[in-house]
């Protein structure tokens, strides 16, 4: 046999086997993201859900209470249009965690469910603020509130002791 030729499909045959081994090392490569790609998929929809659910809780203690604080009396105009903007913004949040959230549904893809879990994520870190803000408007409206009664009683106080004092001059004799 010819040497040279015998050579040459000795070096065909490592290319070959190169080639094999290289082919074998990207399909493994593959098989270990594909398998850590399912292994984040679930968790990443289960906290895409979760992250929804903790922005409708939040959504619905900031509306149960805006509504209550548009209801009271006491509150003035811009106390309760603070309290009406910060309930708003806590429910686009939450409008926005549900949506983050859909768009887990009907895929498998790991950088589609990873966006979306964390978009949901912060929309729901919003709507907890928002929630926070519509408390502190009410707590500020309240205080308001109490300040303008205090005043009041204060000016009602003044009024009533003018009076009383009017009506002793008036029955003072003395006095001219």
């Amino acid at each position: 046999t010819d040497p040279t030729s015998a050579a040459s499909y000795r070096d065909a045959a490592s290319t070959a086997a190169q080639s094999a081994q290289s082919a074998l090392n990207s399909v493994n490569a593959a098989i270990t993201t594909a398998n850590n790609n399912v292994a984040s998929v679930a968790p990443n929809k289960q906290a895409a859900v979760t992250a929804n659910a903790n922005a409708q809780a939040a959504n619905n203690s900031a509306s149960a209470a805006a509504t209550s604080a548009a209801n009271n009396s006491d509150y003035g105009s811009a106390d309760k249009a603070a309290i009406a903007s910060a309930d708003k913004s806590t429910a686009d949040a939450a409008n926005s965690a549900s949506a983050a959230m859909a768009k887990t549904s009907g895929t498998t893809d790991p950088t589609v469910i990873a966006s979306a879990k964390s978009d949901a994520e912060n929309y729901a870190s919003q709507a907890q603020a928002g929630s926070t803000a519509v408390s502190q408007a009410i707590t500020t409206a309240s205080a308001n509130a109490k300040a303008m009664s205090d005043a009041n009683t204060s000016a009602s106080n003044a009024a009533a002791s003018a009076s009383a004092l009017n009506t002793s001059a008036q029955s003072n004799s003395d006095y001219g």
